[in-house]
């Protein structure tokens, strides 16, 4: 082949590949290098709005245990000093009311204790026990009441 043919050749495949080019241009389809501002501004905002619904669900879950476990002592504690009341009434004790408090686990609860006679010939008596404590700057109140009479053995 001469110089002149191969010259010819090299300007059809030059034009072949501009036009080739010019085609992909627009397709949008050209090879570029990185990302554009757009895309990554886009990129952090949506990983931002992310990480955010995360942490709000954390927080969220961990309020719910807080007033789960505050709860479950209140139940408990209340279950424990209702029975030890109760077997103090049968060993002859009077008592009428009683207050005070106890901590567990950095929480502070405060009970108060009410006795009624509902029927003096019966010697049917109302126990009611009360139990607040403060959960998210406002005071949470569980109230447990029972009906008790004394069995002569």
């Amino acid at each position: 082949m001469t110089d002149k043919v191969k010259i010819k050749n090299m300007k059809k495949i030059k034009l072949y590949l501009q036009k080739r080019e010019s085609n992909f241009q627009k397709l949008g389809l050209l090879y570029r290098e990185g990302f554009t501002l757009i895309e990554l501004l886009v990129t952090i905002v949506i990983l931002t709005v992310g990480i955010i619904s995360i942490v709000r669900s954390f927080l969220s879950v961990s309020q719910a245990l807080s007033k789960t476990l505050n709860t479950f002592y209140a139940v408990k504690y209340l279950d424990e000093k209702m029975a030890n009341f109760q077997e103090e009434i049968l060993n002859n004790s009077e008592l009428n009311e009683d207050s005070g408090e106890f901590i567990t686990e950095n929480r502070k609860f405060n009970w108060n204790l009410k006795i009624k006679d509902i029927d003096e010939k019966e010697d049917l008596k109302e126990i009611c026990l009360n139990l607040t404590w403060m959960e998210a700057n406002s005071q949470k109140k569980l109230t447990l009441s029972t009906l008790f009479k004394k069995i002569e053995r």
